[in-house]
């Protein structure tokens, strides 16, 4: 017989109602994704788990207070709020979020993108020369595009959220990394 697992708007639903198993539930089911958010920014272990823990508090009194409409997809809805906590964090602990990223794992982060690997001792040379090359030439950029620019590819933030971590607008934030592309292609 297969065993049913409800809907995470069936939980909620459930949760609204008074059961607070429900909302357990939904705890177990989304802390490891959540956790990994704050962790992606850097944040320490036991940060990271607080920070879960904290945001689950949130999430549940925003639920109660029907906050939560049916119609949002669980996972983004609470994604959001893990992002936005994050990058809050980061600012209350006034880090310098470009500190948080080597330029080459976001060069080389998707798995098409990455260097071909040899066996040659010659090649491995020249791998390690061109990383260094783009780690170089990334950090030459202003600070304010280079943090664009590891936001954006190492992070995979959006643009607005970008904006939001360096108080600008959006199309500030666009044009900061059309200037940082420019330049690096400039350097290169």
């Amino acid at each position: 017989m297969e065993k049913y697992y409800p809907s995470d708007s069936e939980l909620v639903s459930q949760y609204q109602n008074g059961n607070n198993h429900s909302f357990g539930l939904l705890y177990r089911k989304h802390f490891t994704t959540i956790f990994k958010i704050f962790y992606k920014y850097q944040i320490n272990k036991e940060e990271s788990k607080d920070l879960s823990q904290e945001l689950f508090i949130k999430v549940g009194q925003l639920i109660l207070q029907k906050k939560y409409l049916d119609d949002q997809k669980f996972p983004q809805w609470i994604g959001r709020i893990a992002n936005n906590m994050a990058i809050d964090y980061l600012r209350k602990k006034k880090r310098d979020v470009t500190d948080l990223f080597d330029p080459t794992e976001f060069y080389f982060s998707n798995e098409n993108d990455s260097l071909p690997t040899s066996e040659s001792k010659e090649d491995k040379i020249i791998e390690e020369e061109i990383i260094k090359f783009v780690r170089d030439k990334v950090q030459e950029l202003d600070s304010e595009q280079k943090q664009v620019l590891l936001l954006r590819y190492y992070a995979n933030l959006s643009f607005k959220k970008i904006a939001v971590l360096q108080k600008v607008g959006v199309n500030t934030a666009l044009g900061r990394m059309r200037y940082a592309l420019a330049n690096l292609r400039k350097k290169m």
